[in-house]
């Protein structure tokens, strides 16, 4: 009650002013204080958000304290001022006990805490609590195995094995026959469906055009055709049924924020970050950044509560309906009307919501903090064209990207250094970067969400339909639509909307280097070709593979290659007409084959020549060893003629040198010189 009463604690601001309603509440709050006043001295208990009911202080130090920072969260009721408690407690002397655990506790101090009181689950969390607990049921007395575990496995086998109904009702009811005494499982498949009722998710079915127009949804659910294009919702079978284009799955939020808290273990991690206190300093939780503390400083009632629960969309992989490569570009805000629509729901109204760990029901909130996705999904979600000379979503207008003169691409090459401190060297310098070309402006203004907000506000929505969307396309001002996350009550009030994942980027990076390198996409396109048996000549589709091409025919990004025109608008689809490149390029690739063939025949004569050489060498060799092996017979056969190839003198013994006893000299013995004399002949090579 008190709650409603006091709802001015918590919106002070309007704009930049203090909305009249905030200072009456104060001066009730400075008059309830004086009539409860602890101590004689003309001071009370401050209970801003710094001073947190732990400092005295005298009353314009309170009012100048509330102005500027507001309540400490969550203090509906003024307890450290006396409120609630016996008049005994705050008359005459103050109670020094009570004084003590104020000063320790502060507001923090909760007395239905102390009286333990629990409350009953609501009939959600009772349907999964009781679902707990027939899990721990045996089948019958003596069954290792629970109720809950059988009902799950015959669910499992009878969609594995498209398993009929009636067959799935006689296995149950022959299993309960089988089973000794009294079963708790039923006798038919609807007995077993009761039974893991519990653990299901609700999901609704959306029908959509799969162009991604429009949903047939809320006001427009009964709508038979397009209100966009006009066609039709459904196609028709040869049975004469009716069956919807496309469907789109959606999975609502509320009711899985709902399970997680009706589950123990993940209900205490879910207020991890207000009941664990991290170093000063140190980025441990999402809690510990600035865009988290910027939200609960614009919203105290929403942090007033540590269960309300931040959110972040990541949209890696988003697919509508099925899994296609094709995304759905500007119209993904289609298809998030139905989240929209309960987000808004869970921070206006919220969600009754039982919290298993504490044993209590509260009003669950929820706020989308941010969003992580890759480049391309940035535009999808923000509304700012990511491609174009303007594609920086900080600089926007004030980009210096430009066109390459002959790539014809768009390059953001020195645009960087007008973010480095004015005194930086690289600022001044004319050859590390553009040529003769030095920085002296300052950096773009980063414009904050509620003046982001000013630019969008009137710009059309993707659920306005193509037309409206086309004017703002020529109007060429970078916005492309008005994203609907604007339509969340705190989304200008956030310090960063959205972010881009760096992983997901650097995948795309490696694969776009890894393709271009390994010449992927030609290979496929030549092997799709072959196996279509296309006209096409594989130049063409190499070019293709290239730069693609743009409405008129031509090449894009190929700079003098984007003379090549393809004439495919000039001859059918099934047409045989050869391709024939302009004069141009046939006289380009004459000049390069020319040089080529050149190439090829000079280095063929260097080769023979080469061998040529070779020969010869080879062949003077062997005339060689040829003539030195006839010389060496004929030497032999003169010396075998003689039988004195060798002629052998046998010395007289020498007389004995004293210093041979010496064993430093080299020895004591003395042996016979042999003289050997062999004569042969001198042979000499030219």
């Amino acid at each position: 009650m008190k709650r409603r009463e006091r709802s001015w604690m918590y919106d002070r601001l309007d704009g930049r002013s203090i909305k009249p309603e905030f200072l009456k509440g104060v001066e009730e709050f400075i008059r309830f204080c004086e009539e409860h006043r602890e101590t004689a001295k003309i001071e009370y208990r401050c209970p801003c958000v710094k001073c947190n009911n732990r400092r005295f202080q005298d009353p314009d130090t309170v009012r100048i304290h509330l102005y500027s920072k507001g309540f400490t969260p969550r203090y509906w009721e003024w307890l450290c001022q006396g409120e609630g408690l016996p008049e005994s407690s705050v008359e005459g002397q103050s109670n020094e006990y009570r004084d003590m655990v104020m000063d320790v506790v502060g507001h923090n101090y909760d007395r239905s805490s102390t009286e333990a009181a629990e409350e009953e689950p609501n009939a959600e969390a009772k349907r999964f609590l009781d679902l707990l607990k027939a899990s721990e049921h045996p089948l019958y007395e003596g069954s290792s195995m629970s109720v809950l575990e059988v009902a799950a496995r015959i669910t499992s086998l009878k969609c594995e094995y498209n398993l009929p109904h009636r067959c799935v009702d006689g296995f149950v009811s022959l299993l309960t026959e089988v089973i000794p005494g009294s079963s708790r499982l039923g006798e038919t498949f609807y007995d077993v469906k009761m039974v893991v009722k519990g653990l299901e998710l609700p999901h609704e079915k959306i029908h959509e055009f799969p162009k991604g127009c429009m949903l047939f949804w809320k006001e427009d659910a009964e709508l038979p055709t397009c209100r966009v294009c006009g066609s039709d919702r459904y196609n028709r079978t040869f049975k004469g049924s009716l069956v919807p284009k496309n469907a789109l799955f959606y999975f609502p939020i509320t009711p899985r924020l709902q399970r997680m808290f009706a589950t123990k273990n993940l209900s205490e991690e879910m207020s991890w970050h207000a009941n664990n206190p991290r170093v000063k300093g140190t980025m441990a939780h999402p809690s510990d950044t600035e865009t988290w503390r910027q939200l609960d400083t614009c919203f105290l009632e929403f942090a007033s509560d540590p269960r309300n629960v931040r959110l972040g969309l990541c949209t890696d992989g988003f697919a509508p309906h099925v899994p296609s490569p094709k995304n759905p570009k500007g119209n993904l805000d289609v298809y998030m009307q139905p989240l929209i629509l309960e987000l808004k729901q869970l921070w206006e109204v919220g969600a009754s919501t039982y919290d298993i760990s504490k044993k209590q029901n509260f009003n669950l909130r929820a706020a989308i903090l941010w969003t992580i996705s890759d480049f391309p999904a940035y535009g999808m979600l923000s509304g700012w064209s990511t491609d174009g000379k303007k594609a920086c979503p900080y600089c926007m207008e004030k980009s210096k990207a430009f066109w390459l003169q002959h790539g014809g691409k768009v390059s953001w090459f020195d645009c960087h250094r007008q973010f480095l401190p004015v005194d930086h060297p690289f600022r001044k310098s004319k050859t590390t970067f553009c040529k003769n070309r030095v920085e002296k402006g300052s950096p773009p203004h980063i414009m904050s969400g509620v003046e982001l907000w000013e630019c969008v506000k009137d710009l059309p929505r993707a659920t306005d339909g193509p037309e409206s969307l086309q004017v703002l396309k020529k109007e060429n001002k970078g916005w492309f639509k008005r994203s609907c996350l604007w339509e969340l009550p705190y989304w200008k009030h956030l310090l960063i909307r959205n972010n881009l994942d760096v992983m997901h980027i650097e995948k795309n990076f490696f694969d776009q280097i890894f393709h271009t390198v390994m010449d992927e996409t030609y290979q496929k396109m030549v092997e799709e070709s072959s196996s279509q048996e296309s006209s096409k000549s594989q130049d063409e589709l190499y070019w293709e593979a290239a730069g693609g091409r743009n409405k008129k025919g031509r090449v894009r990004g190929l700079g003098r290659g984007a003379e090549l025109y393809y004439q495919s608008h000039s001859r059918g689809s099934g047409s045989s007409q050869q391709y024939q490149p302009p004069p141009s390029v046939v006289a380009e690739i004459e000049v390069r084959v020319q040089a080529q063939v050149h190439a090829q025949l000079e280095a063929q004569l260097q080769a023979r020549f080469e061998a040529q050489l070779q020969a010869k060498a080879e062949a003077q060799m062997a005339e060689l060893e040829r003539r030195n092996k006839e010389m060496m017979d004929e030497m032999l056969s003169r010396m075998t003629g003689l039988n004195t190839p060798f002629t052998c003198s046998k010395m007289p013994p020498q007389p004995r040198d004293p210093w041979d006893d010496n064993p430093g000299s080299g020895g004591s013995d003395s042996f016979p010189v042999m003289e050997l004399s062999v004569s042969f002949p001198v042979l000499y090579t030219i």
